[in-house]
C-alpha cells in the first residue's frame, strides 16, 4: 500500500513500521555498509539501517555500492531491516558547490583544499536539500556526487567528469570530443602513454612490438606470461613491466622532444633492477629548434620516383586472416639481411653496390613484416611499374584547373643522401654526380663538369702523390701573380705532337723602371733575365733531333753590343765548345766578327784555310794584306806559300821556290817563357790539352734516357680497394652512348695516344697504369626508371667483379658539354 508520512508522536514513542521518516545520518559504517539515523522529533535512532538501492540494483543486474556521507538528509522505512529509501542533496555549505555543478562553467584554478572544502562561508549561499545545479534546463539529467564525480546528461553534449580538471566532453553541435585532464594516462597493448605536471609538463610514451615484451618476459614461452597475452596487463603492476622496444619523451624532461628506438631490456625483477637499453635510434628537437638524428645503422634520404605502398586485403581480425598462433609459422625468408661480406673491413661494399641495395632495403627489408603477411594473402604489395605515376598536381581539383596544362606532367629519377651501415656517406644526383666518403677514400664525380671556386684560397695537399690527367687540355693561369713548381727527385715533361713553348713577355726593368702594379698585386720577380734555365750544381743540355736556333728579334742595326740591346751571349767561366760535324759558320750581315783571346793563344786549324778578304788583313799591323798595302815578315816559314802574282823573297828576287829549297815544317817563334817543341803540331796539343774538343759529341742519356709512367702498383698501392665510381657506373649502366662515349681504353699505350712520341716507353701509361683493373657493379636495372620486380624479389645484390679498368667521358660536340 502506499506510503504516509509518519507524524512525529512524543521523542519517546516508537516509530510505525511501514511509514517514511526523515532524518539524518549521524554515522555510517563502511565495512557492514550500516547507517545510524537521527529522525526528528524523537529521541532514540534508527540502527543499522541499509541503503535501498543496494538491494533493488540486483534485481536489474547491477553491483552497486555506495557510502552515504555523514550528515546527509534521508527518507528512511523503519522495518527489519530498516532501509533508507531516498537522500536528499548535501546539505554542507559548499562556495563552490554550484560551479562544480553548473554544466557550462568552465574549471577555475582552485586547490584541492578549495575544491572539496566544506566550511560553511558567510559570502556563499547555503544549499539545502532539495537544491540541484542552477542551470539544468528540463531533460537534462546530473547525476554527480559530492565530490563532483559522475556524469551529466545535458542537451547538446555528455560529460563524464571527476571535477572540472579531469572529463570527457562530446558535443553534439560540432562533433567534438573533448578531453581534459591534468595527468592522463593511457595503457594500451602497444605500451603506455602518460602526461603529468609534476612541476614542469612531460608526456612519456612507450612501447613495444610483442605482446611478451609488455608483460616484461623475455619469452612468449615464459611461465609467467599468462594463458591469453590479448589486453592490457595489469595497470598495478606497470612498474614492473614493459621491456619496451620505443620510448618518447616530450616537453621538459625531453628538453623539447627526444624519441628513442632500442633493443629491449634483460628480465626485469623491478625497474631499479633494470640494466641500460641498447639505444638503435634517437631524434632530438630541442627548444632552440636543434635537430639531432642518431643510428646505429643507417639513414636514408631519397627522392624516388614511386612509392609502393602496402594494401590491406583482410582485416586483422578477419577470421581467415591470420591468428595469433599463426604468428610463430610466418615466413621467415623474408627477415634476411643481405650478405655480408667475410671480411668486416669490406663493409664498405655497400656503397658501390647501391644500385640495388637502395631497392632491397626501400623494399624488401623496410617491408618485411608486410611481406610475410602478404605471403599469408593478407596484405598486397605492388611493384613499382604496377602503380601510377605520381601527379605534380596531387589530383586536387581546384590544383588541375590551375594548370591545365603541364609540359612534364612527372619526372622519373633517383637521387639519395645517405650515411651507410659501414659510416660510408654518399649523396647520388639524379643526373649522376656523386660525391662519397667510402673506406677512408673521398670520390667527387660528375659525368658532366666539376666546379671548385673559392674566393680565397683552394688549398690541394697530398700526403703521397697528386695525378692530374685529362683527356684534352690542361689550363693553369696565374692572372696577375706567379707559378712556382718544385720537384726533388725529376721534373720531366713531355709534348708528343706540338709545340713545347716556353714565352716572357717580361720587360727589363733597366729599360722600363716604372711598370705599373696594383697596391695588392704580388710584387713582380725578374731576376735580371725575362727566361731563366740554370742548373746550379749539374750540367744544362739542350738536345735538337734537327735544328737548334738560339735567335734575338731587336733591332739588329743597333750596334751597341750590351745585353740588353738584342744580343746572343754565350759564356763559360772554363770552356767554350762550338762543333759542327759538317761545318761551322759565323756570320755577321752588319757588324763585325771578334775572335779574342787576351791571355793566351789563338788556333786555327785546318786542312785548308781560305779567306776572302776586300779590303785589309792586319796583325798587331806588322802582317797585312790589304790594297795597296806592305806585307813584311820577318820569318815565314811554311810547307808551301802560293801566291796569285809573285813572292819577293829577302834579296829582291822575286819568283818560286825550287822543291828542294822548300823548308821542313812549321816551327813556331822561340819564346823564352814557352818551352821548345820540335814542331808546331806538338805545341799546339800541349796547349789545347786543358781544353779537350768535342769533336763528336754524345749526351750520356741519348738512346738509355726513356720517359716511362709508373705501374699500376705504383699508382694504386691497394688494388683491391680501387672501385668504379658510381657517377661511371651511371654512365656505362644507364647514360648511353648519345653524349658520353667510352672508346677512351684509359691506361693503355694506344688509349693514351704515345705511341708517337720518341725515346717514350711504350709499356706505360699515365695514372692509373698499364693493366689497372678496378672493382666494378653491374645490375640490369636502373633505380631510374620504375621496377618490374616486387619487392619480395629484391633481396638478391649481385656481388662486385673486378674488371679492367674503363672510364667513360662526354663529347665535345654533344650539347650537354657546357
Amino acid at each position: 500500500m502506499p506510503l504516509k508520512n509518519a507524524q512525529p508522536g512524543s521523542p519517546d514513542s516508537p516509530m510505525d513500521v511501514g511509514r517514511v521518516y526523515t532524518g539524518t545520518i549521524t554515522k555510517a559504517d563502511a565495512n557492514f555498509k550500516t547507517y545510524t539515523v537521527n529522525i526528528a522529533g524523537y529521541n532514540a535512532p534508527l540502527l543499522n539501517c541499509q541503503w535501498g538501492a543496494g538491494i533493488v540494483s540486483g534485481m536489474i543486474g547491477l553491483n552497486a555500492a555506495y557510502i552515504i556521507p555523514e550528515g546527509t538528509r534521508v527518507a528512511v522505512v523503519p522495518g527489519v531491516p530498516n532501509i533508507i529509501v531516498g537522500a536528499y542533496n548535501h546539505v554542507l555549505g559548499d562556495p563552490a558547490l554550484k560551479k562544480r555543478h553548473a554544466a557550462t562553467t568552465e574549471r577555475e584554478a582552485r586547490t584541492t583544499l578549495e575544491v572539496f572544502d566544506t566550511s560553511a562561508s558567510p559570502a556563499a549561499p547555503q544549499r539545502d536539500g532539495g537544491d540541484t545545479p542552477s542551470d539544468l534546463l528540463p531533460g537534462e539529467l546530473d547525476l554527480t556526487n559530492l565530490f563532483g564525480v559522475g556524469i551529466q546528461l545535458l542537451m547538446n553534449f555528455s560529460k563524464l567528469c571527476a571535477g572540472e580538471g579531469a572529463k570527457v566532453e562530446a558535443h553534439l553541435l560540432n562533433d567534438m570530443v573533448r578531453i581534459v585532464s591534468t595527468v592522463f594516462r593511457q595503457h594500451s597493448a602497444f605500451g603506455d602513454t602518460e602526461i603529468y605536471d609534476d612541476g614542469r609538463l612531460n608526456i612519456e610514451t612507450h612501447g613495444t612490438s610483442y605482446p611478451h615484451e609488455a608483460w616484461g618476459v623475455a619469452s612468449n614461452l615464459s611461465e609467467k606470461l599468462p594463458s591469453s597475452v590479448s589486453g592490457v596487463p595489469k595497470v598495478e603492476s606497470l612498474d614492473d613491466l614493459g621491456r619496451w622496444r620505443f620510448s618518447e619523451y616530450k616537453g621538459f624532461i625531453g628538453g623539447f622532444i627526444n624519441t628513442f628506438v632500442t633493443d629491449p631490456i634483460g628480465v626485469l625483477a623491478s625497474a631499479a633492477d633494470a640494466q641500460g637499453r641498447s639505444g638503435k635510434f634517437r631524434q632530438y628537437i630541442g627548444n632552440d629548434g636543434t635537430m639531432l638524428m642518431q643510428s646505429v645503422a643507417e639513414i636514408a634520404f631519397e627522392r624516388v620516383h614511386r612509392i609502393p605502398v602496402p594494401q590491406r586485403l583482410l582485416r586483422h581480425d578477419d577470421p581467415t586472416g591470420v591468428k595469433v598462433a599463426d604468428y610463430e609459422k610466418l615466413n621467415s625468408e623474408f627477415l634476411k639481411l643481405n650478405k655480408q661480406p667475410k671480411d668486416p673491413l669490406d663493409m664498405f661494399q655497400t656503397a658501390f653496390q647501391l644500385r640495388e641495395y637502395a631497392r632491397y632495403l626501400s623494399q624488401y627489408q623496410s617491408l618485411a613484416r608486410f611481406h610475410q603477411l602478404a605471403d599469408k594473402k593478407e596484405f598486397k604489395i605492388s611493384s613499382e611499374a604496377e602503380i601510377p605515376s605520381p601527379a605534380w598536381t596531387s589530383e586536387e581539383a581546384d590544383v588541375n584547373a590551375a594548370n591545365p596544362t603541364l609540359q612534364i606532367p612527372y619526372y622519373d629519377t633517383y637521387a639519395t643522401i645517405r650515411i651507410m651501415k659501414d659510416g660510408s656517406i654518399l649523396t647520388w644526383a639524379g643526373d649522376g654526380g656523386c660525391v662519397m666518403q667510402s673506406h677512408g677514400d673521398l670520390y667527387a664525380c660528375a659525368p658532366r663538369n666539376v666546379t671548385i671556386e673559392a674566393g680565397g684560397d683552394i688549398r690541394l695537399l697530398a700526403g703521397q702523390n697528386i695525378h692530374v690527367k685529362a683527356r684534352r687540355n690542361i689550363e693553369i693561369t696565374s692572372v696577375i701573380g706567379g707559378i712556382k713548381i718544385k720537384a726533388r727527385a725529376y721534373w720531366q715533361a713531355l709534348c708528343e705532337l706540338g709545340t713545347l713553348w716556353l714565352k716572357s713577355d717580361a720587360y727589363d726593368p733597366k729599360l722600363n723602371p716604372d711598370i705599373p702594379v696594383g697596391t695588392d698585386d704580388p710584387k713582380i720577380v725578374y731576376n735580371d733575365a725575362a727566361i731563366l734555365l740554370e742548373s746550379s750544381r749539374g750540367r744544362t743540355t739542350i738536345d735538337s733531333n734537327r735544328t737548334l736556333l738560339l735567335a734575338t728579334t731587336g733591332n739588329a742595326a743597333d750596334s751597341n753590343t750590351d745585353d740588353t740591346n738584342n744580343s746572343i751571349l754565350i759564356q763559360s767561366s772554363k770552356h767554350v765548345n762550338i762543333t759542327g760535324e759538317k761545318g761551322v759558320s759565323l756570320f755577321s750581315s752588319a757588324g763585325f766578327i771578334l775572335l779574342e783571346s787576351i791571355k793566351n793563344s789563338i788556333f786555327l786549324n785546318a786542312k785548308y784555310l781560305f779567306g776572302t778578304i776586300s779590303k785589309s788583313f792586319q796583325i798587331n799591323r806588322t802582317f797585312e794584306i790589304g790594297e795597296g798595302g806592305l806585307t813584311k815578315i820577318r820569318t815565314l816559314r811554311a810547307g808551301e806559300v802560293s801566291a796569285t802574282s809573285s813572292v819577293q823573297t829577302g834579296s829582291g828576287k822575286v819568283g818560286k821556290l825550287p822543291e828542294d829549297k822548300r823548308p821542313l815544317g812549321f816551327v813556331w817563334p822561340f819564346d823564352p817563357a814557352v818551352p821548345t817543341y820540335d814542331d808546331l803540331n806538338s805545341f799546339i796539343e800541349d796547349q789545347l790539352r786543358p781544353h779537350k774538343r768535342v769533336v763528336n759529341p754524345m749526351f750520356p742519356f741519348k738512346g738509355t734516357l726513356i720517359f716511362k709512367f709508373d705501374s699500376f702498383t705504383d699508382y694504386v698501392r691497394d688494388p683491391k680497394a680501387f672501385y668504379e665510381s658510381l657517377s661511371q657506373q651511371w654512365l656505362r649502366l644507364d647514360a648511353g652512348t648519345s653524349p658520353w662515349s667510352g672508346d677512351w681504353t684509359s691506361g693503355t699505350p694506344a688509349g693514351e695516344k704515345l705511341l708517337a712520341a720518341r725515346n717514350v716507353l711504350y709499356s706505360t701509361a699515365p695514372f692509373p697504369g698499364v693493366n689497372a683493373q678496378f672493382y666494378t657493379h653491374t645490375s640490369e636495372e636502373s633505380l631510374r626508371i620504375p621496377s618490374n620486380k616486387k619487392g619480395k624479389d629484391l633481396n638478391n645484390i649481385t656481388d662486385i667483379k673486378r674488371v679492367p679498368y674503363t672510364f667513360y667521358y662526354l663529347n665535345l660536340s654533344s650539347k650537354y658539354n657546357s
